[in-house]
């Protein structure tokens, strides 16, 4: 997390040179989070692209003494809500699922992506924040305007629908 944080400094000073360095530090986190209420890969990909432009607008708003991902997965979630009321319909083909899972299935967690299909609503949200965003409980709490506890009490949850699902699948 230092990193991103000097990275930010950085960018607040106008050197952008360590953009790339950062891109690929947050890029996941952003990614899911866009990909879980949108379902086409093309407006995932721009709202990407939006999400990365805003920050930058913004980089002054962004506190130093605070989690800059929290910060970044709140715009990324606000942008894909607001172009997901803009269609209020989505058409998802199956192929969509299997190249998310072929392309995230590689981030350095250690566990593979495509298991938190599985889980549904806030499990998944909470669960990705987590684990991909690796944000507190406490930042997890204030982006989804819930209690601590609940969302506490959500992550325990689902982390034992996946453990049995796993279960499931090597038995």
């Amino acid at each position: 997390m230092g990193r991103v944080k000097e990275i930010i400094r950085q960018m607040k000073d106008n050197d952008y040179r360590s953009f790339d360095e950062f891109y690929s530090m947050t890029s996941k986190l952003v990614y899911y989070i866009i990909s879980d209420i949108i379902k086409n890969r093309q407006t995932v990909e721009d709202l990407m692209q939006d999400t990365y432009l805003k920050f930058i607008q913004n980089i002054g708003s962004v506190n130093p003494n605070q989690n800059p991902n929290a910060y970044l997965a709140q715009i990324a979630k606000n942008l894909a809500l607001n172009e997901y009321n803009k269609r209020k319909r989505v058409v998802v083909d199956d192929t969509y699922f299997t190249n998310l899972k072929d392309q995230q299935s590689d981030v350095g967690s250690g566990i593979d992506l495509g298991i938190i299909n599985y889980l549904e609503g806030i499990e998944k949200e909470v669960v990705t924040l987590k684990l991909i965003g690796d944000l507190k409980f406490r930042e997890i709490a204030g982006m989804l305007n819930k209690p601590i506890g609940t969302v506490q009490w959500v992550y325990n949850n689902a982390i034992k629908k996946l453990r049995e699902k796993v279960g499931e699948e090597y038995d």
